[in-house]
């Protein structure tokens, strides 16, 4: 376990070792998996062991894996990332000189996200095993681990793997880029505070990074957005990219998220990233009971002050998150704090395409009752990727998303148990909110235009279709899409390896009145555009499981 040239810049800063004695080898065999937690490192760790294997493939293996628990400190176990090398090994209980092992080559990363390490064919289960390995009908387990210090170019290269990591499709890529920004004085900050970097360029285009500590969607967390500065007219820009937090010293300490998404960007649609990336109690005082009070006060005098702006989130997302919270002393080092992206840039032509069409279609501009100088609106989009299941009798896939301080819901389904539309798929949206529970919509609707569609990844194939005009989302009608979205044939025709993307883009309206800007539904310019077949509708989606 000595370092290689890969890793020379790296330095070692701790080592350990921890056994487990397996009294009764014949009592295990017998069991279908058995494990163990043990710290080592300060670290909480987890081995697990399965006598004949974990998996079909793996019967008449030894299967054995190691599972990275955090630290074992519970308050800051959520941020640390280990960063280490491994042998394992299965021993002889009394014989040093029989045993069998596998080690890592090179160091590697394990986190709260990737935490876990398996070998499903560790040993053969043979005579051999039985010979050599088990005496007395005990068998040890054990670990030795040796920790390394994270430099800047394995920080990097691993925040790089995450985005490939969780990526499954892309188009060309164009540029990355990595932006970091200090914070001084941590201690100095409040929940009402926003703090914005300098503008900076990366992948060719100007951003700033945006982190406000009182999250407009998610009360007790603190949001990191980045905004693009530089995108005029209909210029348009595909990204993805993983948002950070870290220490201002150890390149170890950090957390993260994945956008692993394309991201559009657009002039008026140019913020993106997370607002839920930390609880913000993290950015006040490592003494949080002392600070709660203050916090609290803050918080109040924000709902007297933002009735109408702030949304009400389930229990479960009000609530912050206390493993974040005493993380204080590791991410926050001497009052500083480094807050970051690792930007990509892509081309995709056929998205490029799509997305010229619905923003043609979906521009204000088409409309004087709807410029933008007279209604203001937001601009969302998002896809994602999905595998059709053959098997599934249902075949829905739901996307929970939050739009403009509301839940929503993008399903695509098939409707093969639906009499009337079993020859499509259906695509269509749900705000999922109680609409009574929001002051501003008992006053009125919420307005959106909006597009869906259905692509494949790699080919220029797909299907688009548009909502007829500004349409109201009620209580009554909170669906809004198409039951005979696509032909079931055709819609097999877009899958690449049964693989699909589908996605909406969409304009939430803040000040529509539909008494004075109703657009007619023989408007000649979306004539143009589509055919009156494909105008969206109320949509009344029927579970087929519950028929």
């Amino acid at each position: 376990m000595e370092n290689n040239d890969d890793n020379s810049k790296e330095k070692e800063i701790g080592e350990d070792y921890y056994e487990w004695n397996i009294e009764s080898w014949k009592r295990l065999t017998n069991s279908e998996k058995e494990s163990i937690e043990f710290i080592a490192l300060g670290y909480k760790w987890e081995i697990t062991i399965f006598p004949d294997g974990d998996n079909e493939d793996s019967r008449g293996y030894i299967s054995l894996n190691l599972k990275f628990l955090g630290s074992s400190d519970e308050n800051n176990s959520e941020d640390l990332n280990m960063y280490f090398k491994y042998v394992l090994v299965i021993r002889n209980y009394k014989d040093y000189s029989c045993y069998t092992l596998k080690y890592s080559n090179t160091a590697i990363n394990l986190s709260k996200e990737f935490n876990e390490i398996k070998y499903d064919k560790f040993f053969k289960k043979d005579e051999n095993f039985c010979r050599f390995l088990i005496k007395d009908d005990k068998l040890t387990v054990g670990i030795i681990i040796k920790e390394f210090n994270y430099n800047l170019e394995s920080f990097r290269n691993d925040i790089k793997k995450k985005l490939i990591e969780m990526d499954s499709y892309e188009g060309e890529s164009c540029d990355d880029d990595f932006y970091e920004y200090e914070l001084d004085n941590c201690d100095k900050l409040t929940i009402n505070d926003e703090i914005i970097s300098p503008e900076f360029t990366a992948c060719g285009h100007k951003w700033k990074i945006i982190l406000s500590l009182n999250s407009i969607l998610y009360k007790g967390f603190a949001s990191l957005m980045l905004k693009n500065e530089d995108l005029r007219d209909n210029q348009i820009l595909f990204s993805k990219f993983v948002a950070y937090i870290r220490n201002y010293r150890s390149y170890s300490l950090y957390k993260f998220l994945v956008k692993k998404d394309f991201n559009l960007f657009t002039e008026k649609f140019n913020r993106r990233g997370s607002y839920k990336l930390t609880s913000n109690k993290l950015f006040f005082n490592n003494t949080i009971e002392n600070n709660d009070e203050k916090v609290d006060k803050q918080e109040k005098e924000n709902e007297k002050k933002n009735d109408n702006e702030d949304s009400k989130n389930d229990k479960e997302e009000n609530k912050c998150d206390e493993d974040n919270i005493n993380v204080f002393n590791k991410l926050i080092d001497n009052n500083k704090l480094i807050i970051g992206f690792y930007i990509k840039t892509f081309k995709n032509a056929t998205l490029e395409q799509i997305m010229e069409k619905v923003m043609n279609y979906t521009s204000c501009d088409k409309y004087p009752e709807t410029s933008s100088d007279k209604i203001n609106y937001s601009e969302y989009f998002y896809e994602w990727e999905a595998e059709w299941d053959y098997n599934d009798d249902s075949s829905s896939y739901n996307f929970i998303l939050r739009w403009y301080s509301y839940k929503w819901n993008v399903i695509i389904n098939d409707n093969k148990f639906n009499p009337n539309d079993k020859s499509y798929i259906s695509l269509y949206f749900k705000l999922e909110d109680d609409l009574e529970e929001k002051d501003e919509i008992k006053q009125s609707p919420v307005y959106v235009k909006y597009a869906l569609y259905i692509r494949n990844s790699k080919k220029p194939l797909y299907e688009i279709k548009y909502s007829e005009s500004i349409v109201p989302i009620t209580k009554e009608h909170a669906c809004r899409g198409f039951s005979k979205f696509i032909l079931r044939e055709d819609f097999f025709k877009l899958l690449e390896n049964d693989r699909f993307i589908f996605g909406i883009y969409i304009h939430i309206y803040d000040n529509y009145d539909e008494e004075k800007n109703e657009l007619s539904n023989e408007d000649e310019i979306i004539k143009d555009l589509i055919e009156e077949k494909n105008f969206g509708r109320d949509y009344n989606y029927t579970d087929p499981k519950k028929k």
